[in-house]
C-alpha cells in the first residue's frame, strides 16, 4: 500500500471567514471535471489515500459526487479538511458516510459562541460545527481529527479547547499555525502557549488520548533543519536497541512520546502513539528473557505515565541489573512520585538541565 496522501483542493470558498486565513476573499471553486481528473491521476500513481481541502470542500455543490468518485476509483482512505458545519444536516453526514468518507479533519478555533464567532465570523457557528461532530461521530466508520489553530485570539484557551475537543468524544487533537497573509505568530505569546501545551500534553497523558503539537515549530522556535536531520522515523513506538558487546547490551524504552516541554533541540514527535501497557509488558519480559542488564526509560517525557514505577519494577524484579530514567525532572518535585520509583527499584535518573 502507498501511505502518501493525494491531496486535491476544491477552491478556495467557505462559509467561514477567519480573520486569518489569506485565501478567505477568493472565492474560486475549481472546475468538478479538473477535480474527477486528480482522482484518476491519484489512482494512476498507485496512491491509495486521498484528502479533499477547501477552503471548505463540503459547499461544493458536488461533494458527495466527489467522495462517491473517488471510492469507485479504488481509494480506500478518503479524508476532508472542514470546519463540520454543513454536517449538522444528519442526511448530509449519512450520504457522506455512505459515499465513502473514512476521515474528517476538523477545526476547532474555540469553545465557545462568542470567542468562535470573533474568530471565524459565523454567528451560530459553533453549535453547528458540534452538532456536525455528534452526527459524525454516530457514523462508526468516519474517523474525527480535531485540528486547533493556533492564532492571536484563542492562544490563552487552548487547553480550554482541548477539553471542549474531549467532551466530544474526539480521541486525536492537533494544533496547527495558519498559514495566512500575514505573519500571525508574531502575535503570539511563546511562553503562554507553551503552558498551555504543556497542560494539554499532561492531560493527553493522563487520559490516554493523542495530542500532536510538532505542527507549530515555528511558534516554538524549533530548528527546521535540526527537525529534518532528525525526523521521529527514527524513533520508534517502543524499541530495544544493542550495541555489539555483549558486555554492553543496553535497552531502551519509550512508555510515552507526550511531553511538558518544549525545548527547540527536541526531535522527538509527540504525535507518535503511545504503546499500550500490554506492549511495554511483552518488551520489559523480553529484555529479561534475552538477560539485557541495563535498561532506559526514555520519552517524551516517562513521569507523565502513570504506569513507569510499575515498569521499574517489573524490570527490577526480572533481573535488570540498572533501570535508569531520562527526564526533565520537573514530576520529580513530588516526592510521592520520588518515593515510587525509588521503591521500584530505580537506580539512575539523568534529569537535563537548560
Amino acid at each position: 500500500m502507498n501511505r502518501e496522501i493525494h491531496k486535491i483542493s476544491m477552491g478556495d470558498t467557505c462559509n467561514n471567514a477567519c480573520y486569518f486565513c489569506g485565501e478567505r476573499s477568493k472565492k474560486h471553486l475549481v472546475d468538478a471535471e479538473h477535480i474527477m481528473r486528480e482522482i484518476h491521476r491519484g489512482r494512476e500513481q498507485h496512491l491509495d489515500s486521498v484528502i479533499f481541502t477547501g477552503l471548505e470542500p463540503t459547499i461544493f455543490s458536488g461533494f458527495l459526487n466527489v467522495v462517491a468518485a473517488a471510492r469507485a476509483a479504488g481509494y480506500s482512505d478518503i479524508a476532508i479538511d472542514t470546519n463540520a458545519r454543513m454536517f449538522c444536516y444528519k442526511k448530509f453526514a449519512v450520504e457522506a458516510k455512505n459515499a465513502g468518507l473514512s476521515e474528517a479533519r476538523v477545526i476547532v478555533p474555540h469553545h465557545t459562541p462568542k470567542g468562535y464567532e470573533r474568530i471565524t465570523g459565523a454567528t451560530a457557528g459553533l453549535e453547528q460545527m458540534a452538532t456536525g461532530i455528534k452526527n459524525l461521530s454516530e457514523m462508526k466508520s468516519v474517523r474525527i481529527i480535531a485540528r486547533i489553530p493556533v492564532c492571536e485570539k484563542n492562544q490563552l484557551e487552548i487547553f480550554e479547547i482541548v477539553l471542549f475537543c474531549r467532551k466530544l468524544n474526539i480521541g486525536n487533537i492537533s494544533l496547527f499555525a495558519p498559514d495566512g497573509g500575514f505573519s500571525e505568530s508574531e502575535s503570539i505569546d511563546i511562553n503562554a502557549v507553551r503552558g498551555q501545551i504543556e497542560k494539554a500534553a499532561s492531560h493527553a497523558v493522563e487520559h490516554e488520548y493523542i495530542f500532536d503539537y510538532s505542527q507549530i515549530d515555528q511558534l516554538a522556535y524549533r530548528d527546521d533543519e535540526l527537525m529534518e536531520q532528525t525526523s521521529s522515523s527514527f524513533y520508534p513506538q517502543y524499541y530495544v536497541g544493542r550495541l555489539q558487546r555483549p558486555e554492553n547490551l543496553e535497552a531502551v524504552l519509550r512508555p510515552t512520546f507526550a511531553c511538558n516541554q518544549i525545548c527547540r533541540f527536541c526531535w522527538v514527535s509527540p504525535s507518535e502513539i503511545k504503546p499500550g501497557v500490554a506492549d511495554m509488558d511483552k518488551e520489559i519480559a523480553r529484555i529479561i528473557k534475552n538477560r539485557i542488564p541495563k535498561l532506559g526509560i526514555s520519552g517524551g517525557e516517562p513521569t507523565l505515565d502513570p504506569k513507569l514505577s510499575r515498569y521499574v519494577a517489573m524490570a527490577k524484579d526480572g533481573g535488570v541489573r540498572q533501570v535508569e530514567l531520562h527526564t526533565n525532572a520537573i514530576k520529580l518535585s513530588n516526592p510521592a512520585l520520588c518515593r515510587d520509583l525509588s521503591n521500584s527499584g530505580l537506580d539512575l535518573a539523568y534529569c537535563t538541565l537548560l
